[in-house]
């Protein structure tokens, strides 16, 4: 057990160390020393994809700040002096996207507001210094600023004008300076956009931009995968980058200068990502720190795609499987965790899938929280959190806690590291077979499963075998083992057991119903929490089937479609002969 602890206490301080970016070899990054020069305008406005809302302007202005899920009234004082309720608000408070929605209001009321936001910033920004310092914060800020640029700069008097841009280089030289303590992965992605966005429009400071450039490029070629996923596994993380990515393309363009080709690649495979993992309700499968989608997001890259190309089925690089059938699809995470430096928000759902008809989603992980406290976080990355398998009430991997989670992030320390995947689609049918030993340390257990869908999508069989490598661990090879297999539930899915209780009935929305079964097993129902809801937690219900073994057992398992559901039959596909 000591000799565990000390392997596990080792592995978290070489991934503390990456994740603070010691670990500069493997991704060198740095946008200094050039020192910007102090700018005097901006000479290119980038364009800003998120959608703003002028309501919630007027719920700004009479000082009602919504922010990371929770509202705030400031009651006539300055929202920089408010204690934040959690730092998801905090940090999109200072963050500035907001800006957006005063835009999107369009009057002389919005434009003064933001002016005075602003100016309350720079004047109050020593009192926030420990919140506003931190890099993605002001990488965001950057970007905000100047995409929002004329709503608070045009007509502003010399003297708001002046503190804006001086304020602009303070940030750029902040910005330039310390982004090398960035944590890896995304904020270091982020940085590296800002300061570009930043070279590009603020006129003086082309010679920043060559470097600005260089960092970019070295960062899509680590981030982005070959199949245009995110390194963190996160579904959500492709999206966000999108969103400032394709701007930045077009400013580029807009300074009549080639994007570099990296980003164009880089923008290239990850717009069939944005397709692989949205459902036929247009949301985003629940994996690996996934909440609640923003469809006007969503809707504002998919405009801008190109190709308009169907997703991709095979994103192996990733650790994701996708299969369609029919009206059907399903949706697997098969692959290991990712590097510890980016795994602060990466669940343990090693083997889980979602399931889902139409525009109705059936199976789902819970998902994660966004604005609720830290032990609903860690509850949701739990293996019991998802549709896989749980064995001994254990997740299949462990989260850094401690005073080295404190200094790192509560990244995964030790999870699954050999993870086997095989798809077969040689007949009419897909066959994925999947496996993973993050039970192999603690438990001697290998986990195996196996998801076959129908040619019309009508049938999803499922099996499940755990096994011992007795060879390795023969003494917990005789060992009687518990285990769970969890299937989650959309909470608008209706479930009930038979009255034979071998079976339960689950009826969508529309009126489809669908039938699970487990041959030898009795099915039970439980409560569980979808957390993915942009209205907050929302109660459901869970498929359990627990097991017991010593040596080897197998459960299979089966979703069968029993009836149309009205408002679905015209989409029907006529089925081949014999075909479920």
């Amino acid at each position: 057990m000591a000799a565990h602890r000390k392997h596990r206490l080792a592995l978290a301080a070489s991934a503390g160390l990456d994740a603070l970016g010691v670990r500069l070899r493997a991704t060198p990054f740095r946008l200094g020393p050039l020192e910007p020069r102090m700018p005097d305008g901006l000479g290119l406005i980038p364009r800003d994809l998120r959608t703003g809302d002028p309501t919630i302007a007027s719920d700004l202005y009479r000082g009602a700040f919504s922010l990371g899920g929770i509202r705030v009234d400031t009651d006539a004082r300055s929202p920089f002096v408010i204690t934040p309720p959690n730092s998801f608000w905090r940090d999109e408070l200072l963050g500035f996207s907001w800006l957006r929605h005063l835009r999107a209001a369009d009057n002389d009321i919005s434009r003064l507001h933001a002016r005075a936001l602003i100016l309350d910033w720079i004047n109050l920004q020593h009192k926030t210094r420990g919140a506003s310092g931190d890099i993605a914060v002001l990488s965001r800020r950057m970007i905000s600023w100047l995409s929002h640029a004329p709503l608070f700069l045009d007509d502003a008097e010399p003297e708001f004008y002046q503190k804006a841009m001086k304020s602009f280089g303070q940030q750029l030289r902040t910005l330039g300076r310390e982004a090398a303590s960035a944590p890896e992965g995304y904020p270091r992605l982020l940085a590296a956009i800002a300061y570009c966005f930043a070279a590009l429009c603020l006129n003086g400071q082309e010679k920043l931009l060559q470097r600005a450039e260089q960092q970019l490029e070295k960062q899509l070629e680590y981030q982005i995968l070959p199949d245009g996923g995110h390194i963190s596994r996160h579904p959500g993380t492709g999206m966000e980058l999108l969103l400032d990515l394709l701007p930045l393309r077009q400013t580029f363009s807009g300074r009549d200068m080639a994007p570099p080709q990296k980003l164009l690649s880089a923008i290239d495979r990850m717009m069939p990502m944005v397709r692989f993992f949205r459902h036929g309700s247009g949301d985003f499968a629940l994996f690996n720190g996934m909440g609640a989608t923003n469809p006007g997001d969503t809707a504002a890259v998919l405009a801008l795609d190109d190709t308009q190309g169907r997703p991709i089925l095979n994103a192996q690089h990733s650790g994701y499987q996708r299969m369609e059938a029919g009206k059907s699809l399903v949706l697997m995470d098969a692959g290991a965790p990712p590097p510890a430096g980016v795994s602060r928000h990466a669940h343990a759902g090693c083997l889980s899938f979602e399931l889902s008809s139409a525009q109705h989603r059936i199976v789902t992980n819970c998902g994660a929280p966004f604005a609720l406290g830290e032990n609903w976080r860690e509850a949701a990355r739990s293996t019991a959190a998802h549709s896989t398998c749980t064995v001994e009430n254990r997740s299949s991997c462990e989260f850094l806690t401690g005073r080295l989670a404190r200094l790192t992030g509560p990244i995964i320390s030790s999870g699954p590291e050999n993870v086997r995947v095989n798809r077969d689609e040689a007949g009419s049918e897909t066959v994925i077979e999947a496996s993973h030993d993050g039970y192999l340390k603690a438990f001697g257990t290998i986990h195996v499963r196996r998801l076959r869908l129908s040619t019309a999508g009508g049938l999803l069989d499922g099996e499940d075998r755990l096994t011992h490598a007795s060879s390795r661990h023969p003494v917990k090879a005789t060992r009687q083992m518990n285990a769970v297999l969890r299937f989650h539930l959309h909470p608008r899915i209706t479930a009930s057991l038979t009255d034979d209780n071998q079976a339960v009935t689950l009826v969508l929305p529309n009126h489809e119903g669908w039938r699970f079964s487990a041959i030898g097993h009795r099915p039970e129902l439980e409560e569980s929490i979808f957390l993915a809801s942009a209205k907050g937690p929302q109660p459901t219900t869970q498929i359990i089937i627990p097991i017991t073994w010593s040596r080897e057992i197998v459960v299979k398992w089966s979703f069968r479609r029993t009836s149309a559901g009205a408002s679905s039959l015209m989409h029907v596909r006529p089925k081949p002969s014999g075909e479920e």
